[in-house]
């Protein structure tokens, strides 16, 4: 590339003391130069500031009071100056070609939006590949299967044209946890074209503060939420369908259920769930 455009990697943490480091070594050693980094501290209350201090000539820090990562990640897009933007979550790390080898694709194609496969890290005995399947119009794939990482890793994996942004819109603050990620590559995917590198470019840490680890009636609010905001957005879904994607969405969650917890403490599950939203 004889042009090299500015990247702004955005990262938003809150007490992310144990893990930050390795996350802004692994970009700051990116292959790639033209990178800036804009960090946004969420509020934290441990020792994540104290850590940043040798990184304070080389990274952007933002700090802002605690009101989830979505709002976090806007606050990085409002003060990002990069063509592209590429998120990363506090706890993982990149391989160092990331950058390099995603905006090669992007400029060559044309693309909007490029991710890329990874692995995960951190937990003994325990290793994910997660290879991604996606490309094209995904915006369909959000309506064939809800609840699924179509933009595989989320945030940590994805490179995005900032432009695209004007149309589909920045994270949505209202979501705290489960769903965000998935809802703003849903509206996003809606305008944008998407490929990705087949590679395994990011590094997913398992741990017992990731949101994936959270219990099953936080997956089912958040995702449940994205869904009818997806049905209520899309002018194009009728009535008909919208029954199909949400009962689609109901079958996942009781397989899933059924699998992991059994039929016992489905009652109960499902009483903790009816609770939060009012319902018997």
């Amino acid at each position: 590339m004889n042009v090299k455009p500015l990247v702004t990697v955005i990262i938003p943490c809150f007490n992310s003391e144990i893990f930050i480091q390795d996350c802004i070594r692994s970009v700051l050693q990116q292959t790639y130069e033209n990178i800036e980094i804009i960090l946004i501290d969420d509020g934290s209350t441990d020792g994540t500031l104290l850590k940043l201090k040798e990184f304070e000539t080389e990274i952007i820090i933002l700090r802002k009071q605690n009101e989830g990562a979505a709002s976090a990640r806007n606050l990085g897009i409002q003060n990002s100056n990069g063509i592209y933007i590429a998120f990363l979550d506090s706890d993982d790390v990149w391989h160092p070609e990331k950058i390099e080898k995603q905006l090669r694709l992007m400029i060559e194609k044309n693309l909007d939006l490029v991710y890329c496969g990874g692995e995960s890290f951190g937990h003994p005995g325990l290793s994910i590949t997660y290879t991604p399947v996606f490309s094209g119009d995904c915006y369909k794939e959000f309506l064939e299967f809800p609840t699924r990482a179509i933009i595989i890793l989320g945030c940590s994996s994805a490179m995005i044209r900032k432009s695209i942004l004007e149309f589909s819109g920045n994270f949505d603050a209202k979501f705290i946890g489960a769903a965000e990620d998935w809802d703003f590559f849903r509206r996003f995917c809606k305008y944008g074209k998407v490929s990705y590198v087949n590679e395994s470019l990011v590094k997913y840490r398992l741990h017992d503060g990731n949101v994936s680890t959270r219990g099953i009636k936080d997956f089912y609010i958040g995702n449940f939420k994205a869904i009818r905001k997806m049905i209520n957005e899309d002018e194009s879904i009728r009535a008909t369908e919208s029954i199909k994607i949400i009962v689609k969405f109901e079958v996942i969650i009781l397989r899933f259920c059924l699998k992991k917890y059994g039929v016992d403490k489905i009652k109960s599950i499902s009483n903790e769930i009816s609770g939060h939203f009012g319902r018997k």
